[in-house]
């Protein structure tokens, strides 16, 4: 079964192109589209029937197959929201979102205070994470979105634009070396004097917005299960304050140089391993 188009962009009647697509079972979702000699647009499905083919699936996917091909040889680079490899890349994105949350919070608490990209292995983690972001802002800037009345805007100049008045500047801080700067200035790289200074690492936490629109998608998702997201959810952020209060708590008492008296944990913090002392204090503030 063929379906015919006209495109509305050409005027005259000679120069009208007509897009025919070909129907059929076997892969209801559009994923080839061919131009033959005459220059007219098809996109071929190989089954038989629109009988068992989701209306509304095959017009979409028509859709965004014509904006793909309407788009080709401008130059430059469009990245379409709805692409596979974009779609992985989101999901990378949204990984080292969460490692951040969990890695910065710890170094933190538990690191020593001075101790910024030294060469273990939470240092390596961060300088993989900045190169994933650092390539997500580039991503950004060529990443079409729907705009008003959900147009589709593929103009690179009002993409940019979008960007820069949306998630820009909050990427690049979540980026920006504000500590190591912060070490600089002052110029100690190590010591207690500095433990304050590194509370500047939590500005790395804005990347987490990137969790919130991955829930708000998902939840209009109809291959979702509402309920069992909302189980994720809330496991998450139970498992969030609990691992921010233990970081917390022990942030306080290295404050108070473990006092035995005035901390919750004493002196005998010098005989625990650092995961030990991540252990205990996360226990502590399930128990509390």
């Amino acid at each position: 079964m063929s379906i015919v188009f006209d495109d509305p962009s050409t005027t005259s009647t000679r120069s009208r192109k007509t897009t025919t697509f070909t129907i059929s079972e076997e892969d209801p979702d559009p994923s080839v589209i061919k131009r033959n000699r005459s220059g007219s647009q098809s996109v071929e499905f190989t089954s038989q029937s629109l009988d068992t083919v989701k209306l509304g699936k095959v017009q979409s996917g028509i859709k965004r197959k014509i904006v793909e091909e309407e788009n080709k040889g401008d130059g430059g680079i469009i990245i379409f929201p709805w692409n596979h490899r974009y779609r992985y890349w989101w999901a990378i994105t949204v990984v080292c979102a969460i490692g951040t949350v969990l890695t910065e919070t710890f170094a933190v608490a538990f690191e020593p205070p001075g101790d910024y990209m030294t060469g273990d292995f939470l240092s390596v983690i961060e300088y993989i994470f900045v190169a994933v972001f650092l390539i997500d802002i580039f991503v950004n800037f060529h990443l079409v979105y729907y705009g008003v009345n959900d147009h589709l805007i593929t103009d690179k100049r009002e993409i940019a634009i979008h960007y820069l008045k949306t998630h820009f500047f909050i990427d690049l801080a979540g980026i920006f070396p504000f500590y190591f700067i912060a070490l600089l200035i002052s110029g100690h790289r190590s010591g207690d004097a500095n433990s304050q200074l590194s509370l500047l690492r939590l500005i790395k936490l804005v990347r987490i917005h990137r969790v919130a629109s991955l829930f708000a998608e998902l939840q209009y998702n109809p291959n979702v299960s509402l309920m069992w997201l909302t189980l994720i959810r809330n496991f998450g952020f139970a498992f969030f304050w609990s691992h921010l209060s233990a970081c917390i708590f022990f942030f306080i008492a290295r404050e108070y140089n473990f006092h035995p008296d005035k901390t919750w944990i004493g002196g005998s913090v010098d005989s625990m391993s650092p995961l030990e002392r991540y252990i205990t204090s996360l226990y502590y503030s399930v128990v509390t």
